[in-house]
């Protein structure tokens, strides 16, 4: 099937757009800590490798682009503050990934502020 995990950026549907994140899925090789960003087919076969730590995670590219305050004064965190959350957390787990993802709004698809 796969001799080795090939590179496969998301590519965003209107179903993506619609539910307002999509999923992507990275495998880091063990032995070189070089890491890759693979479909879901890759990551299922390449999860269960010892080779390789896998790693899926949600990435959020609708609502706000930035977090702003609602009418009865909560927050709102916007896409930029909720995927970097979500980089600074999987970065612990997968040291480089935060140097691999540099924009938090990466495929971002919903309002700007």
């Amino acid at each position: 099937m796969f001799d080795a995990p090939l590179s496969n950026r998301p590519k965003i549907t209107n179903q993506d757009i619609l539910a307002g994140f999509v999923m992507r899925y990275f495998v880091q090789y063990v032995p070189t800590k070089k890491i890759i960003e693979i479909d879901k087919k890759q990551y299922d076969v390449f999860k269960n490798n010892p080779f390789y730590q896998p790693l899926e995670m949600k990435w959020i590219i609708g609502g706000y682009d930035k977090d702003t305050t609602a009418t009865d004064g909560q927050i709102v965190y916007g896409a930029g503050h909720k995927n970097q959350v979500s980089l600074d957390f999987y970065d612990k787990k997968m040291p480089g990934l935060k140097h691999m993802i540099r924009n938090p709004l990466e495929y971002f698809s919903g309002k700007v502020l």
